[in-house]
């Protein structure tokens, strides 16, 4: 049987692997923790560890009940540009952002207000499973999946995930100009891009 040790270092193991928000559930079938309680008091000591540590990584608990590992907002936003393996480029990310706050959008209104290297963007993001398309006419909808709720932590329900993205828009300086600050990629996109995708 793991000792408690091991299987703290088994829930920690499967948040960095998992790259995404993971449940209590899921950290107690991976740790195989005996039963909801000791999985709690188990993830507890971690968080607890995590926080006296003086490094750049944190577990937080996000929208409904699921957790992360991840990097402390003071450190992402310095290191960014020095992961070249980064799941999603910036100007990718901005797409992204743009479909989920609009959603349901009209590919070819993402395409106006994006710009026409968004069509590689939204064909990325659709194979990683983040946006799916439907049929509008001569045009596509396009709308996020279940998968990019779970991936960032965001509440399936349209309206609350629309509210969760606006606020952390605003946390990390967009403020009230969110959306227009998702508008045509600048030269600062295509340079992060050619940094970040090639």
């Amino acid at each position: 049987m793991n000792s408690p040790l091991n299987k703290k270092a088994l829930m920690e193991a499967a948040l960095y692997a998992a790259g995404r928000p993971l449940s209590i559930e899921d950290l107690e079938k991976v740790s195989k923790a005996g039963g909801r309680p000791e999985t709690e008091s188990l993830l507890e000591e971690l968080i607890s560890e995590y926080q006296g540590r003086s490094n750049a990584l944190e577990i937080v608990q996000v929208s409904r009940g699921r957790y992360a590992l991840q990097l402390k907002p003071e450190y992402s936003s310095r290191v960014s540009r020095l992961s070249p393996g980064g799941l999603l480029s910036l100007g990718s990310l901005k797409t992204l952002a743009l479909v989920a706050l609009r959603q349901p959008i009209r590919r070819s209104e993402v395409i106006e207000i994006r710009g026409a290297h968004s069509y590689e963007h939204i064909h990325r993001l659709e194979q990683l499973g983040f946006i799916r398309k439907e049929p509008s006419g001569r045009s596509v909808s396009l709308t996020t999946t279940k998968m990019f709720a779970e991936y960032f932590g965001f509440d399936e329900d349209l309206a609350k995930l629309k509210v969760q993205l606006h606020r952390k828009l605003v946390k990390l300086g967009a403020g009230n100009q969110s959306e227009t600050n998702l508008s045509k990629s600048n030269e600062a996109d295509h340079q992060a891009e050619n940094e970040i995708d090639t």
